[in-house]
């Protein structure tokens, strides 16, 4: 594998941290399979439709995009060109959602003002090998948002949430 830069010396400068609208010119090269996109979230979808549209695979670091129509926008466009999207996510082996269980189901919490989820996944090292599931995978990323959709609609209207949540939710389109 041979790994390329779009601006070789130019990491450490100024210019290397202004964000460009556009992954070009890397989804033109005929010797780039993989893109790495690392720019500010409100591009990611965009840069993610076009590497997949050029037939490149996509590493992409968090938030993904920003609601459950963008990422089943984005599944669709993985089904359709055959590459693949790996979403990054480095809190993998948190406990927070059980510590918070435990407290809630003993009444020791007030009302929810600030919460944060981190989704833990193991991937044997198998999923590492051609053919198998990429270690975090864009239906992990869903049940992610899934859960943080959902805990914002309920926490705005006190009402349950019924998963999965689709087109008509009102949290579907937008957080």
């Amino acid at each position: 594998m041979q790994v390329k830069s779009i601006a070789p010396g130019v990491a450490r400068s100024p210019e290397a941290f202004e964000p460009l609208p556009y992954v070009a010119p890397t989804t033109d090269w005929p010797d780039v399979d993989i893109i790495d996109i690392c720019t500010p979230p409100n591009l990611h979808l965009e840069q993610i439709k076009r590497a997949l549209e050029s037939r490149k695979h996509v590493i992409c670091e968090k938030p993904l995009v920003g609601g459950l129509a963008s990422l089943d926008s984005v599944s669709g466009l993985v089904n359709k060109s055959g590459c693949q999207v790996m979403p990054i996510f480095q809190y993998r082996f948190g406990h927070g959602l059980q510590k918070l269980k435990y407290l809630v189901d003993r009444k020791l919490t007030g009302e929810a003002f600030v919460f944060n989820v981190d989704a833990a996944w193991w991937r044997s090292s198998e999923a590492l090998r051609d053919e198998t599931e990429l270690p975090v995978t864009l239906m992990d990323a869903r049940a992610t948002l899934e859960v943080i959709a959902g805990t914002y609609y309920s926490s705005q209207t006190g009402e349950p949430v019924v998963l999965p949540i689709g087109p008509g939710h009102p949290k579907y389109e937008t957080l």
